[in-house]
């Protein structure tokens, strides 16, 4: 069935979006009082490790009619790092 919702991708943007966190991190760290050396080194992303983030659904099988809940897989994206870095910064 084919709905329109969703297109598929002719190549993988995991360049391009790596490329665009590592420029935004290494311009945040060439500024002076932006991050330190040790923040950027926990931000920035391995092009070794890095994977494209993916989303798939999980049924709630106990409503009726039964739905989905909507499941981001972001563990190795480019932005984990960054995301953990804020998560960290942020708790009380």
């Amino acid at each position: 069935m084919k709905t329109g919702a969703y297109e598929e991708l002719s190549s993988s943007p995991i360049e391009e979006i790596l490329s665009k966190v590592t420029r935004l991190l290494n311009d945040l760290h060439a500024k002076p009082n932006q991050i330190s050396p040790q923040q950027y080194k926990k931000m920035i992303p391995s092009r070794l490790t890095v994977e494209l983030a993916y989303m798939y659904y999980n049924p709630k099988t106990h409503k009726n009619p039964i739905t989905l809940r909507p499941i981001m897989n972001t563990i190795h994206a480019a932005t984990t790092g960054i995301s953990r870095f804020l998560d960290q910064s942020i708790r009380p």
